[in-house]
């Protein structure tokens, strides 16, 4: 009689709270495959605790309302497994890459981004900050990398040349062709047209003294021309002495 006295004077808890979190924990319930391991099991324990409790009549209010806080808290803490898509696209354009073509400082950056990046892949219990993280830092990397010898940089919108070609300075023009060997080529060819020269005019001189030597007519003809007519002039006045005697 007692005991029969105390339940009808029992004023059932309000439920209402402690059904719609279960009703929200029956949704991720239903697709655990989907989150993380972490916190998977202080949910179950959670979820399967607020149910008891919804399904007792005598539960007092306090019993109500630590269910259902307590089974928001689990699920607050789970966590879905994160894409690793672009993640992993930009691990295998890293491991791709030739380290010789690379400058060695940053090309060392790129690698501790990779490895980190690496470590996160593997990860089965890596949230979805670790992996955005770990693809904003290897990305970057990427994008900073400098080839080896012309400062050359990847990734963004493409490469960009680090090499200008003025007074001398090594460079590239559109036709891949060093401007360096432009300006070599120029001095050579300048060169070489001084040198033609001096050897022509050399080689000129030479040959008059030949022509001069060997009896060459255009050179010797003015001094023959010279000799007869002095003969002539001799040879007039001896014949007018020989007359006058």
């Amino acid at each position: 009689l007692i005991k029969a006295m105390q339940y009808m004077e029992f004023k059932s808890a309000d439920k209402k709270d402690l059904a719609a979190v279960i009703a929200a924990a029956e949704d991720i319930n239903s697709r655990l495959d989907q989150y993380l391991d972490t916190g998977k099991d202080a949910f179950t324990s959670a979820f399967a605790a607020a149910q008891e409790v919804y399904e007792d009549e005598l539960a007092s209010q306090e019993e109500v309302n630590n269910a259902w806080m307590n089974l928001l808290n689990a699920m607050a803490d789970m966590r879905l497994i994160p894409d690793k898509g672009l993640l992993e696209d930009l691990i295998a354009q890293a491991e791709a890459l030739n380290e010789a073509d690379y400058e060695a400082q940053s090309f060392a950056v790129m690698r501790t981004a990779l490895a980190a990046a690496k470590d996160v892949f593997a990860d089965e219990n890596a949230t979805e900050e670790d992996v955005n993280t770990s693809v904003e830092a290897l990305q970057d990397a990427l994008a900073k990398l400098t080839t080896s010898g012309d400062g050359t940089q990847t990734g963004g919108d493409g490469q960009q040349s680090g090499t200008t070609g003025n007074d001398g300075q090594s460079g590239t023009d559109d036709d891949g062709k060093s401007q360096t060997d432009g300006m070599t080529a120029g001095i050579t060819d300048k060169t070489a047209g001084t040198t033609a020269g001096a050897n022509t005019a050399a080689s000129s001189s030479k040959s008059a003294a030949k022509a001069t030597k060997t009896g060459d007519t255009s050179a010797v003809f003015p001094f023959a021309a010279a000799a007869v007519a002095a003969a002539a002039a001799a040879a007039v006045v001896i014949k007018k002495r020989e007359e006058e005697k």
